[in-house]
């Protein structure tokens, strides 16, 4: 194994120790929620607080200031000056200080209280409505992890505004500001590995929370969480491994997972095509931040080397979970998707029951106006909106309801990982060097075929389908890239059809040629292919033109999907002698709860 230069973060799933410690865990993950909307409550008063001038380009305090908001504005400014003081007092060169929130000011207001320094002082002096500190309840280096988290969140949503301004065709709608938590809900309870002596360290003034004692929490903090995530690193056989962070997360009404997000050195077994790329580019390679590059580089590097690499290509679906094509001449593989479907709509129908159970009277007389006004072309006013949001999250948050939505993550977490476990075996006993795996951008968003379809159609997460089955690969060398798939079910791969893009036309474009032509006049390209999916049975591709011996006349619709998308990536890919066109079909056997082939076609 050849190490890079660069390391990696995996996420390591460690034991809960007992029920009484996740009891407390809970509690403590309900105040790190209490925390969240007490910060984001004093964002949105300062940001609330000020109205942009279009004429001066300066923004100003509303007429009308709530208590709320005047108290917040006098919280930040305390605060702004005390840190200022501060900073002056040490004399440095250059001392960066924070602008005061003045009733007209020519940056955003926002900027200033997102200052990881202001915020975070702010909040450990915000006394809420009971006449407490959420702050100080916590230890204070996962108080400040949540105001970090805070901090980030905005920032995000800031930054997807000013894009979306400038190409709002990258986004299903316009991004809002955060919202709250729910009233009953958590966030994760986040500790930097360093800050922790053995468990999490304590508060200073350790108290009780709600039915949580100060002997339940003194057995809490006990717990030695630091040597948990060293056991498990071991048990994986990673001895550079790193631990960075220990998040606590809720699951469901009841249950907490603990996670370790460990550093470990990017390492390529010798001979694989990530290896090879490694080590001839170095940095260059091992520097790339983001997928797309990563992948754009690896292509580069193939198409400009001229590679006779061994290929596999995936095709993603709802019937067929995945399936997977071979250039090496092996049996292509179809994970069949009929127990997970199964498991899933199962669990479906008894939330639907639970979610009925809970609907009160109101909720009922709202969506029966609701469904009368949609009939008529009509919507619910604001407030009876918000009444009926309100009423149904009622439901969501039933305990019972909780624990199902988080029992069906697991089982859909399980199917994920042993599928993709299946596939990347596969195309490491078959010595695959590339997977193309087709993928289409909001290929799921932009389809509305009703809620019971729809529901079907996101089943099995795809794109965490595809980023399992990324990291579990290149841990043994093998490069993945994607590629948009469009016609790879329509055109014949035996035929060699054509593989075109699927056509878009901007709104704004068409409005720019002519004023007078509407959508429809605008054709859409036409194209010929040698086959297609046939009626009675969709699972098989039929071509027409078959030779006379009518070798290959029909075969299976995915396996030519697949081949389909390596050819969209490596336009010399073609049907030849060495291909097989067999398939074998898995499925996750209900008895030992295994990836087994059930038949050999």
């Amino acid at each position: 194994m050849a190490e890079a230069v660069k390391a990696e973060k995996r996420v390591l799933k460690l034991a809960v120790p007992n029920k009484e410690w996740a009891v407390v865990a809970l509690a403590l993950t309900h105040e790190a929620k209490n925390l969240y909307n007490t910060c984001t409550f004093l964002i949105r008063q300062i940001n609330s607080a000020y109205l942009f001038d279009n004429e001066t380009k300066t923004y100003r305090h509303r007429d009308d200031l709530h208590e709320h908001q005047r108290i917040a504005l006098m919280a930040f400014n305390r605060v702004i000056e005390q840190v200022n003081a501060k900073r002056r007092a040490k004399q440095n060169d250059k001392p960066r200080y924070v602008a005061s929130l003045k009733p007209v000011m020519s940056v955003p207001p926002l900027y200033v209280v997102l200052d990881v320094t202001v915020l975070d002082n702010v909040a450990k002096a915000h006394v809420d409505h009971e006449g407490q500190i959420v702050y100080r309840r916590l230890p204070a280096s996962a108080s400040q992890q949540v105001v970090r988290s805070v901090i980030d969140v905005w920032k995000a949503s800031l930054a997807a505004q000013r894009d979306f301004a400038k190409h709002p065709e990258k986004y299903t709608g316009r991004p809002q500001f955060p919202g709250f938590k729910p009233k009953d809900g958590h966030f994760p309870l986040e500790m930097p590995y360093a800050m922790m002596v053995r468990g999490l360290p304590k508060p200073a003034v350790l108290k009780s929370l709600g039915d949580v004692t100060t002997d339940q929490l003194n057995r809490f903090y006990a717990y030695d969480l630091k040597q948990a995530a060293l056991t498990a690193c071991e048990k994986r056989g990673w001895q550079n491994a790193k631990p960075q962070h220990i998040r606590i997360i809720a699951e469901g009404a009841s249950k907490v997972k603990i996670e370790a997000v460990v550093a470990l050195s990017r390492t390529y077994p010798e001979g694989s095509l990530l290896h090879r790329i490694s080590e001839e580019h170095q940095g260059n390679f091992t520097d790339l931040k983001t997928v797309e590059d990563r992948e754009k580089f690896i292509l580069n590097h193939v198409r400009r080397s001229d590679l006779k690499l061994k290929l596999a290509g995936l095709d993603c679906g709802q019937t067929n979970i995945a399936t997977v094509g071979f250039s090496t001449g092996h049996r292509a593989i179809v994970h069949s998707g009929d127990r997970p479907n199964e498991i899933v709509e199962r669990y479906h129908q008894l939330m639907d029951k639970r979610l009925a159970a809970c609907a009160t009277p109101r909720m009922m007389e709202l969506q029966r106006l609701k469904q009368e006004l949609v009939d008529k072309g009509e919507k619910l006013g604001k407030a009876q909106r918000i009444e009926l949001r309100k009423e149904q999250q009622k439901g969501f948050a039933d305990p019972e309801y909780r624990n199902l939505a988080a029992r069906l993550n697991h089982i859909k977490s399980d199917f994920e990982h042993k599928i993709t476990t299946d596939i990347v075996s596969q195309c490491v006993k078959h010595g695959i060097d590339l997977i193309v795996i087709g993928k289409n951008k909001g290929w799921k968003s932009d389809i509305d075929s009703g809620n019971e379809q729809n529901r079907k159609f996101h089943a099995i997460a795809h794109a965490r389908l595809i980023s399992l089955i990324r990291y579990k690969a290149e841990a043994y060398g093998i490069a993945v890239i994607t590629t948009e798939e469009s016609y790879t079910s329509q055109s014949s791969f035996i035929d060699g059809d054509e593989l075109p893009v699927h056509a878009t036309v901007k709104s704004e474009t068409k409005k720019e040629k002519s004023t007078t032509q509407t959508e429809a006049d605008f054709p859409v390209p036409q194209h010929n292919f040698s086959g297609k999916r046939s009626a009675k049975n969709r699972t098989w591709f039929v071509r027409h033109n078959v030779v006379a011996e009518k070798r290959f006349s029909r075969i299976h619709a995915d396996v030519n999907g697949a081949f389909n998308i390596i050819r969209k990536v490596f336009t010399n890919f073609c049907h030849h002698a060495g291909l097989t066109y067999k398939f074998t079909v898995r499925w996750i056997s209900p008895r030992r709860g295994t990836v087994v082939p059930i038949a050999c076609l």
